[in-house]
């Protein structure tokens, strides 16, 4: 992917990127200057302005990067790889999240927000954390009697 197309697609200017390009994962800088990046990769999400103190800004901070195409990890949301794994689970199995098959799998790269998350996006974002937890909650208890059926048949 080309600077150019990484600029189209994230509405970042060239200049940005050509000045931060090191803040995008898998960047390769030829010996003429020529920057390019992974397929599908994405420009980091500016996540200064949130204080990660619980679990709900973190997933509204997934969701709001990935809704603008914007690249985030654990390392950005200030937790472990294991609990953002998860983390990914759930929406995806909520249903807020679904996989893109792009080849890129850092961070969030593979995932695009659905329409049903869309739909919650206009909301107030005290509502979207309360919805999204109400909706995760209710997919894991449907995916936990599933699993406990399915041990016990």
């Amino acid at each position: 992917m080309t600077i150019e197309e990484l600029a189209e697609i994230s509405c970042v200017k060239v200049s940005t990127i050509r000045n931060n390009a090191s803040s995008v994962i898998g960047f390769v800088e030829d010996e003429s200057g020529n920057i390019s990046f992974p397929a599908s990769s994405r420009y980091p999400y500016d996540a200064h302005r949130y204080k990660f103190d619980n679990i709900g800004k973190r997933r509204l901070a997934l969701l709001d990067a990935t809704y603008r195409l914007r690249y985030i990890d654990h390392q950005i949301l200030k937790m472990t790889q294991e609990s953002f794994n998860t983390m990914l689970e759930e929406l995806l199995r909520a249903g807020y999240l679904q996989k893109n098959h792009g080849p890129n799998t850092y961070g969030a790269n593979q995932y695009d927000t659905t329409m049903e998350y869309e739909l919650l996006h206009n909301q107030s974002k005290s509502s979207w954390i309360k919805s999204i937890a109400d909706k995760i909650g209710s997919a894991s208890g449907h995916f936990a009697g599933a699993y406990a059926s399915e041990i016990n048949s």
